[in-house]
């Protein structure tokens, strides 16, 4: 009996190794935080767009465009109005960040010796007045945690699409903003933007 007990779970351990290196093989990971990317399915209503989940809930942004900022750079820019109050997550890239590699976001004047960092933040304002928002801790070195990919820049086009995921550390949000929530944290981010 403890022979066919011990052999019982000998195969059961094959078995469950077996399927482990199954799932490690093939196309690369797209879970993060154990959510799976490619299941995530939030409506998307127009062409251009920034989407994806802010602290587990289906986020979508109605306005979406990039600019180039002389020879500076490029500011990508998605954003929506509640209650008279704009909102807008924004991504700043230097003209030295490589479009085709992995871009680690940060805030502030980080180490520029650290390859391909860019900043980013949430931004809340009424009119031309700003009301605060989510960030980095400034100067703080990149989590490589946080970070911007493009997936496609066509410069005929003017078009540019990517995938984001990022933790914003600080808050400072004005007490009139009163659905801005506590923290903030976008997972399985995506957009198609059209320049401005």
């Amino acid at each position: 009996m403890k022979q066919h007990f011990l052999i019982l779970i000998i195969f059961t351990a094959i078995s469950l190794l077996g399927s482990c290196r199954e799932e490690d093989s093939g196309k690369p990971e797209t879970a993060v935080s154990g959510i799976n990317c490619d299941t995530v399915s939030c409506p998307i209503p127009t062409d251009f767009y920034g989407a994806g989940l802010m602290n587990g809930e289906c986020w979508f942004a109605e306005a979406a465009i990039f600019d180039r900022i002389l020879t500076d750079g490029y500011l990508l820019q998605m954003g929506f109005v509640v209650n008279g109050i704009s909102e807008n997550i924004i991504f700043d890239l230097s003209r030295d960040v490589n479009l085709e590699d992995t871009i680690w976001l940060a805030r502030g004047n980080v180490d520029d010796s650290r390859p391909n960092i860019g900043k980013a933040w949430y931004s809340y304002s009424e009119g031309h007045s700003i009301a605060g928002g989510f960030d980095f801790t400034k100067n703080a070195p990149p989590t490589y945690e946080d970070y911007l990919l493009i997936d496609y820049f066509n410069e005929d086009t003017t078009l540019l699409e990517g995938r984001f995921k990022l933790r914003f550390t600080d808050r400072s949000v004005n007490s009139f903003v009163t659905h801005a929530p506590d923290s903030m944290r976008f997972e399985c981010g995506r957009f198609r933007l059209e320049q401005y």
